[in-house]
């Protein structure tokens, strides 16, 4: 009797094209979204094993050519694009979309990959001198490397109906066709991407994911969707290998950001307003929220337990139910929803999941 089973969930009916949007937790999501639907979520760019993590070993899709023989109902079609991709490839489409307070999404991507650009070499300099140089970095990062981003969500979701025409040919990287070459102005994006946000199904907030996941579970009528192998923390700002003084002289201009976002800023109220409707629409209790992030703590599950041919089933059984009663026993008020969300994930095995369960309930104290 196996323990896991290969990802199942579905969407039934229903396809959805999940726009990503740089900064906004999708390296979280994509593991989340592997490890629950597996080969039902069509991810353009480096794909995701089952237990959540980059198989950068394996060759990344890019086209249509790649996806459309994978495409079936209840699939997710998911990556940094704009919105009109989806109507490339037959069927009727949810949207869903990630976002995140465009000062903070600007911020985190800059400390993550691009705070070098703020290096000074050593010296004692006047504020006023790191200012100014941090100034001239910060624009030529806004006006080079980080051009998209500049009022990015509200790019993607204007998506290509800014563009003037378009062709897409089957082999053609989707991620390379874009909106974001349109020379017009910046606040031409407003109101269309305003317009895009009311079809949007389904929010995802950086800073709420697990109510996030919750009302997809709600909406689709999905088993709890977790990733025990996961902490839920995937390539977070704090990866840099930024200096103390880059993010000193970076922090002097970080409110400059602004200029560079106004767009996403009047958007981001909106998106608020929406995700507060959706939570509501979905009844999300701050016990389901916490049960989720008490499971995410820490990976909660070995892949090695599952991999390595060490353990037989029956110790697996053990050990689940034990790391489970463990992590109940620090929170005795919601022990048995804890074991009752864990046991449901549906990559169990549901005859395993009927015996961990039991066994976890066993040693409630």
């Amino acid at each position: 009797m196996p323990i896991l089973i290969p990802p199942i969930n579905n969407l039934g009916d229903s396809n959805v094209f999940f726009m990503h949007n740089w900064r906004c937790a999708g390296s979280t999501l994509n593991s989340f979204f592997s490890s629950n639907f597996g080969d039902n979520y069509l991810k353009i760019g480096t794909q995701f094993s089952h237990f959540g993590w980059p198989l950068y070993g394996e060759p990344e899709r890019k086209s249509l050519s790649d996806i459309k023989p994978h495409l079936k109902s209840g699939s997710i079609l998911g990556g940094h694009l704009c919105l009109g991709v989806q109507s490339f490839v037959p069927g009727c489409w949810d949207l869903w979309i990630n976002a995140r307070n465009p000062i903070d999404r600007l911020s985190s991507g800059i400390k993550r990959f691009h705070a070098k650009a703020f290096s000074l070499p050593p010296g004692n300099y006047k504020k006023s001198y790191v200012r100014k140089r941090a100034l001239l970095a910060l624009d030529e990062l806004m006006k080079g490397p980080l051009r998209h981003e500049m009022n990015g969500v509200a790019k993607r979701l204007a998506g290509f109906s800014v563009i003037p025409s378009l062709q897409l040919d089957l082999n053609a990287d989707l991620e390379a066709i874009s909106c974001f070459e349109f020379e017009g102005d910046e606040l031409d994006y407003l109101l269309p991407s305003r317009s895009a946000l009311q079809d949007v199904k389904v929010i995802i907030l950086q800073k709420y994911l697990h109510a996030s996941l919750i009302c997809i579970e709600k909406k689709y009528s999905l088993s709890p969707l977790i990733n025990l192998f996961s902490d839920g923390r995937h390539n977070s700002a704090s990866l840099s290998k930024a200096t103390s003084s880059e993010l000193q002289s970076f922090s002097l201009v970080q409110n400059e950001l602004r200029r560079y976002c106004e767009c996403d800023i009047s958007l981001w109220q909106d998106i608020c307003t929406l995700f507060s409707n959706q939570l509501a629409e979905c009844a999300v209790s701050k016990k389901d929220v916490l049960i989720r992030e008490i499971l995410h703590e820490t990976p909660f599950l070995n892949v090695e337990w599952f991999s390595s041919g060490n353990f037989g089933d029956d110790q697996l059984v053990q050990i689940i139910a034990k790391q489970l009663a463990f992590v109940g026993s620090k929170n005795h008020e919601i022990y048995d929803d804890i074991v009752s969300v864990a046991t449901s994930w549906s990559r169990f095995d549901p005859d395993s999941a009927d015996k961990i369960r039991y066994l976890a309930m066993s040693l409630k104290n």
